[in-house]
């Protein structure tokens, strides 16, 4: 969803909260992966916010992996969301032995 490069049209998370419902129910912890396209302001907040709604009301837990591929706008969403249990950012995707276990 193109959000505006951060500036977090509210329509991105409307249409998480459309789509969040269709997780089949269950007690296992959601793992989400998000392709972002700017800082972690946009997408990345909507969906945060759609995820604690969800599943605050039905008690799971959940994980936000965040993929934003440019350098810059990696290291703001990384320091954004640093804090922010749940949530971790990346900006390489292919699974290494390295970076296994970050």
């Amino acid at each position: 969803f193109n959000t505006g490069r951060g500036k977090g049209v509210p329509l991105s998370r409307n249409v998480f909260d459309k789509t969040l419902p269709l997780i089949p129910a269950g007690a296992a912890p959601i793992c989400a992966l998000e392709v972002g396209t700017a800082d972690g302001t946009g997408s990345t907040r909507a969906l945060v916010a759609s995820l604690n709604k969800r599943c605050l009301v039905n008690r799971r837990s959940w994980h936000l992996f965040s993929y934003e591929g440019l350098v810059k706008e990696f290291s703001s969403a990384k320091h954004m969301w640093a804090r922010q249990e749940g949530v971790t950012v990346v900006n390489e995707i292919v699974m290494t032995e390295q970076n296994h276990y970050k």
